[in-house]
């Protein structure tokens, strides 16, 4: 089974969090690192996103990588000004990410 996380749980992290089981593929969400947990429960819900009984939920990245389980992959799915910090800040992690679009918005975020 594919342990997932997520960090910025919006509607777009949570429609790809579906996207998951759309050819049976066996996951569930482990952890998330959002700042509105509600919120983040409510779009998994509304996308029928599989989440593990044993969630941890974070309210930022830095809780996220101290304390998540273990991942199989991580869904980046911040306001768009912060996938490049978030990105390069998971990559201790050492796990696959998936960084929604963009992946910079500055020539500094490039860099």
């Amino acid at each position: 089974m594919l342990r997932i996380g997520i960090v910025g749980c919006g509607l777009q992290a949570a429609t790809i969090a579906g996207y998951l089981g759309v050819y049976g593929d066996d996951y569930e969400v482990v952890a998330v690192a959002d700042y509105d947990f509600e919120n983040a429960k409510a779009r998994m819900a509304q996308k029928k996103v599989r989440i593990a009984d044993s969630c941890r939920f974070f309210h930022d990245a830095g809780e996220f990588i101290e304390s998540a389980p273990k991942l199989d992959g991580i869904i980046i799915g911040t306001f768009c000004t912060f996938h490049t910090e978030v990105a390069c800040r998971l990559e201790v992690l050492g796990v696959p990410l998936y960084i929604e679009k963009p992946v910079a918005i500055s020539f500094e975020q490039i860099r």
